[in-house]
């Protein structure tokens, strides 16, 4: 019943009651161990729980990180899902109520982002999602960039006036006064390197034309 009023409290009703007292920390928590956690884990960096396997230096503030990252080493696996037909097994619950909402269709997590109605079956869908939203605000601003000139990054090399409208573009150019060339031809064979991407790019169909030749 204690816990049933826990899960009530913190899931349906929003209740934190518990408050961090770190000096200048707002955190608020629906249970104490998740209190608990929080001062180990952001505070204290307390780490009591160490690995006994050999040669494993991992270390953990709870138990329960403690028991799960042992499994790495041992393979167990005691969650199952009961999905019919379904043979996943997984380490942690959480991993098992995830993996569920693939059989469900279940996506809880919906992205943040104005005007983006995506939605995720865990938060790490959401995490791994929105990275597109900065690639296209940083394409976005780059495009802009076309209509009104401006080039903000200036190459900081003794008497280089180069000035570009991206940074990916500033790291090229200044190769060009290093000499490095980190992109190497994957053809078999073939040793050339470039400065960029766009360098291997402009050189594979080297490779095609001598393919067709032979």
């Amino acid at each position: 019943m204690r816990y049933l009023i826990k899960h009530k409290n913190a899931l349906h009703l929003g209740l934190r009651p518990y408050v961090c007292e770190w000096p200048g920390c707002s955190y608020t928590a629906a249970t104490s161990e998740h209190l608990k956690y929080h001062r180990k884990n952001i505070h204290t960096k307390e780490k009591g729980f160490k690995c006994d396997w050999p040669g494993c230096e991992y270390r953990c503030s709870t138990k329960w990180g403690f028991v799960t990252h042992k499994r790495t080493h041992t393979g167990e696996k005691p969650y199952a899902c009961n999905w019919p037909g379904c043979a996943y097994r997984c380490t942690q619950p959480c991993a098992l109520t995830v993996h569920k909402r693939n059989h469900t269709g279940e996506k809880p997590y919906v992205c943040p982002e104005k005007g983006c109605g995506k939605r995720f079956s865990s938060l790490a869908g959401i995490f791994a999602h929105k990275p597109q939203h900065n690639r296209e605000l940083v394409i976005n601003m780059a495009h802009k960039r076309t209509h009104s000139g401006e080039k903000p990054y200036a190459c900081n090399w003794p008497e280089c006036t180069y000035r570009c409208s991206q940074s990916c573009t500033l790291i090229s150019h200044k190769r060009k006064h290093t000499g490095e060339k980190p992109y190497v031809c994957p053809e078999k064979g073939c040793d050339r390197r470039f400065a960029s991407l766009a360098g291997i790019f402009a050189h594979r169909p080297h490779h095609n034309r001598e393919l067709l030749r032979n």
